[in-house]
């Protein structure tokens, strides 16, 4: 920080609202100064002409109709430099700030500062400023506390949880303890209602992230409401919209979300990047609930992505090897007793001779010899707007029995 001396034209002289301490003027001082021009001292100015000391010179400089006022130049490198600085000129000497300014200026600082520089710059004793920043320390208190419950839902260590807040490990642990005791879940979820039948007809997707993959929040409820409780993980590596990040939010489960390309939306939820058909995610901690909602093979050809690693865009055979694979690493991964669920559609319309392609079988055959045993089977029926008149008139002339639903196979790990 460098200083100079110089005469500026006092219309050059910007005063920043939200830069400079002070929220009044005394029009007496103002008088006062301008009948006593001579004695006055310079003002303080940074290098873009902005004021950090001296709105009361300044005025009477202006009321005495005096062109050019002595300024001392202090260069400031940020914002945040210059108000300190004008807090620590107007707080310590001459016309000081008033008591209101102050704790205005206590409470904006809080948080943001060590406290003991605040006391210093305001010259107020430590009594006095908790005294004011009483209800903001409390908020800010909720709100770390918030941000540590936020990032443990996205299945962040608390190591890493306390080196990202800058608080110790003990602290973070302390907080995620009364968290885990008061359970404290959304009065949306405690009132929910859940299938109690084989069949979930749910009349739209209800996430607002427009993707291609995009499935009703109210799967992803019923599953965490029968196979989850509360802080549980849960691992969906075909994240497309990011509705289970947002469900799981809700319901105060961990959850490891990822995609093979997420969208940016997708990625300020939290969710990680990731080609689930080279192996599992290094980070990934040992998943409670794995839910799979993946490409249903052709069907989506070219809609997620053009990678010939998307399961999209795969031949079946190397569809269904992914898979096998997939089961395999997921049940030497999951917890004892945890749940697999996968949701899909057996293709139909795009194969040439309108067979149908019975996915859910496979992937349930595939998943039993992988280990896992079977637990539910249940139907998701699409609208029948799924299919146009020239679809329809096409099967009735063909005697095609079309595919309409979903089939969510629910398993477990023994």
């Amino acid at each position: 920080m460098t200083t100079e001396h110089i005469l500026k034209n006092v219309n050059d002289i910007k005063i920043i609202d939200e830069l400079y301490p002070r929220s009044a003027k005394d029009t007496k001082v103002i008088q006062r100064y301008a009948d006593n021009i001579d004695v006055l001292p310079a003002i303080e100015i940074n290098q873009n002409n902005i004021l950090i000391d001296g709105a009361h010179r300044l005025s009477a400089y202006k009321h005495a109709k005096i062109e050019q006022i002595p300024c001392i130049i202090t260069h400031t490198d940020t914002d945040q430099e210059l108000f300190m600085l004008a807090l620590m000129r107007n707080a310590g000497h001459g016309l000081q700030l008033s008591q209101a300014d102050k704790k205005r200026h206590a409470i904006r600082l809080c948080g943001a500062v060590d406290d003991s520089e605040i006391i210093r710059w305001l010259s107020v004793s430590d009594r006095t400023y908790r005294k004011w920043t009483t209800d903001k320390r409390k908020q800010l208190k909720e709100e770390r506390n918030q941000r540590i419950l936020d990032l443990y839902l996205q299945c962040w260590t608390q190591e890493r949880i306390a080196e990202e807040i800058a608080e110790t490990q003990q602290t973070v642990s302390n907080v995620l303890d009364k968290f885990t005791k008061n359970g404290n879940i959304a009065k949306s979820c405690k009132d929910f209602k859940p299938e109690l039948y084989n069949i979930w007809n749910f009349a739209k997707i209800t996430n607002e992230t427009h993707h291609p993959g995009n499935i009703p929040k109210e799967i992803i409820e019923n599953l965490l409401y029968y196979y989850t409780k509360p802080f549980d993980v849960v691992f969906d590596p075909f994240g497309g919209g990011g509705v289970t990040i947002d469900v799981c939010k809700a319901w105060q489960r961990r959850y490891f979300v990822s995609d093979i390309q997420p969208t940016e939306i997708a990625k300020e939820k939290g969710m990680h990047t990731h080609d689930i058909t080279i192996g599992l995610p290094d980070d990934l901690p040992k998943p409670n609930l794995v839910f799979l909602d993946p490409p249903y093979w052709n069907q989506m050809q070219g809609d997620y992505t053009e990678l010939p690693n998307d399961l999209s865009n795969m031949s079946i055979d190397e569809f269904y090897e992914t898979f096998a694979e997939l089961f395999k690493t997921l049940h030497l991964k999951m917890a004892n007793d945890g749940v697999l669920a996968f949701i899909i559609q057996n293709t139909q319309w795009k194969n040439d001779d309108k067979h149908v392609e019975p996915h859910s079988h496979v992937m349930w055959n595939l998943a039993e010899a992988a280990g896992f045993q079977f637990e539910h089977l249940i139907q998701v029926p699409y609208s029948t707007q799924q299919y146009n008149a020239q679809m329809v008139e096409y099967a009735k002339e063909h005697k095609i029995i079309l595919q309409l639903n979903r089939e969510l196979v629910v398993m477990r790990k023994p």
